[in-house]
Formats: structure tokens, C-alpha cells, sequence
């Protein structure tokens, strides 16, 4: 079986990198203990869901990439792969 051709609004998996997590706890720091919770935490290896708002014209997409939670993240010139900072489709 082939994989899908990457296209426009097509809904990915990301996988994000240590910098990625870092990031995004800069950006939406997590509450403290006993606040309202507003995100679940992240961290190298976390996979979440993210859709192609991009072709860059060879192997690399841009990502919109949804945070369980608050806020939102993007993730530029992604190429397909396994591991930190690549995207994979859904199984």
C-alpha cells in the first residue's frame, strides 16, 4: 500500500522536538499546582495532531499543529519521517 500524497488541510501526526516543547511552555507556561488546568504538558517525543497549511515543493510541509489544549503551534519545513520534528500520517 502507498502513502498519500501530502496536500492542502491534510491531517497529519508531529512528533515534537525538546525545542519545540520548550517553546511552547514559554509561550503558554503551564498553571500552577491546583490552578485551572489550560494544556496538557508536552516534551520531546509528544505526538500530536497537525494539518499541512503548506507544500513547500519537495519533501518538507509547513504544520499547523494542535496542542491538547490552549493555543496552537507551527511548525515550518517538516519533512515525513519517524521521530522528533517530522510528521507521519495518521495509522
Amino acid at each position: 500500500m502507498t502513502s498519500p500524497t501530502p496536500h492542502l488541510g491534510a491531517d497529519v501526526l508531529y512528533t515534537l522536538t525538546a525545542a519545540d516543547a520548550a517553546a511552547i511552555d514559554d509561550r503558554y507556561p503551564m498553571p500552577p499546582p491546583f490552578a485551572t488546568q489550560t494544556r496538557s504538558a508536552v516534551e520531546e517525543g509528544t505526538v500530536l495532531p497537525a494539518k499541512i497549511t503548506r507544500l513547500n515543493g519537495g519533501t518538507s510541509q509547513n504544520l499547523h499543529v494542535f496542542l491538547d489544549g490552549i493555543g496552537g503551534w507551527w511548525a515550518p519545513g517538516v519533512v515525513e519521517g519517524a521521530g522528533p520534528g517530522t510528521w507521519a500520517w495518521p495509522a
